[in-house]
């Protein structure tokens, strides 16, 4: 099941009926800085849920041992690509993605019987034990021993900023839950940006090319203010962050020199992008769109 969703209040909904334990599977994918697992986050605090959250990477040993740590709990994975790429972690997330209410998990790699035994070692008589460098991060669950076969009845929501990276086995995972794309508009995402954001030249100059951005981020925003800040050229930044055709820029920047007359500002086009005089006035059909 999917669908495709443009406000955060939509997303909200989504995240919200998985925080309050009522979708099993969830899937919300989308461009960078939209805001997505943010807003995740606040619907699981809001419904004050019990979740364990993996963000960045995380090895199939680690997510095994933290699956069985977390047993019963919501499970947020994170823009953790390297999840996808290890077989193992595909063969886990298999078992606790089933659509049946107790997942039933295992560990099948050879000689890992106790795998998540902490083991100690003395490395003289004269100096204290030591932890043997096992992998394992220090917490509360150390000393405990995770055992090859389990039952969970956790479920799960993944975070990703696209489906490229998953293979088919991941994609037929996919199809057992719920798939969100979040694809808000330019002009939404810039509305938004407004009720924080106070930099008024940035807001304008970023509303006055709103129709030719294909990818809106809020980061973009906070990015463009440090470049401003720093003295850097953040007006040409954004142009190539939103990939504005080099002749939309040139016929914009002539517009706007009111020290040339039609003729002069036809003639410099030409001269500059070896464009016709034709594709001059297509131009600024297209900026005087804007």
């Amino acid at each position: 099941m999917q669908r495709t969703i443009q406000t955060f209040e939509q997303l909200y909904a989504y995240a919200r009926a998985f925080a309050d334990g009522k979708l099993n599977l969830l899937v919300v994918v989308g461009e960078p800085g939209l805001s997505k697992s943010q807003t995740v986050w606040r619907a699981l605090e809001d419904a004050n849920a019990t979740y364990r959250k993996f963000v960045g990477s995380v090895s199939a040993y680690m997510l095994y041992r933290e699956l069985y740590w977390h047993r019963g709990e919501l499970i947020v994975i994170d823009d953790v690509d390297d999840i996808w790429r290890e077989r193992e972690s595909r063969r886990i997330l298999k078992a606790l993605c089933q659509t049946d209410a107790i997942k039933e998990m295992e560990w099948s790699k050879a000689n890992t019987v106790g795998i998540a035994k902490r083991k100690k070692v003395k490395a003289s008589d004269d100096e204290d034990y030591e932890d043997e460098d096992d992998g394992l991060e220090d917490d509360e669950h150390a000393d405990d021993t995770v055992p090859n076969r389990y039952t969970t009845t956790s479920r799960t929501c993944i975070i990703a900023n696209d489906l490229g990276s998953f293979d088919a086995n991941m994609r037929a995972i996919i199809d057992r839950g719920t798939l969100i794309r979040f694809k808000p508009t330019a002009a939404y995402i810039h509305a938004k940006a407004k009720e924080f954001f106070k930099d008024q030249e940035i807001l304008d100059y970023v509303e006055q090319w709103l129709p030719m951005v294909k990818s809106p981020s809020l980061r973009q925003y906070v990015t463009a203010l440090e470049l401003k800040t720093a003295g850097l050229p953040w007006k040409e930044a954004l142009q190539e962050t939103w990939d504005i055709p080099d002749e939309i820029l040139a016929v914009h920047r002539l517009v706007h020199d009111k020290t040339l007359t039609d003729r002069e500002r036809v003639q410099r086009y030409t001269a500059e992008t070896g464009r016709s005089r034709a594709d001059y006035f297509r131009q600024l059909q297209r900026v005087r769109s804007l």
